[in-house]
């Protein structure tokens, strides 16, 4: 097995148990956040939205997370 494929896998695995776990790990989400390459980072950012989004009183770590995690992205072209 490609070493690509179980780290692939492996990052999949963290983002379902944090989209599952109603107060995700940190340590899970930094775990994801060091070995989740640029181009999937979407993928991440909709996970972690989502909990934001379902929240009356988001978490302000959680909030801090995603503003750090926004400010990597490229900015969009019109």
């Amino acid at each position: 097995m490609a070493d690509t494929t179980v780290r692939d896998r492996y990052i999949m695995m963290l983002i379902e148990h944090i989209d599952g776990d109603t107060y995700p790990s940190s340590a899970q989400m930094d775990l994801v956040e060091s070995l989740l390459p640029p181009q999937e980072l979407d993928i991440y950012l909709d996970v972690l939205m989502s909990k934001l989004e379902g929240e009356q009183y988001p978490s302000i770590p959680m909030l801090q997370r995603v503003q750090r995690l926004v400010a990597t992205l490229p900015p969009a072209t019109d």
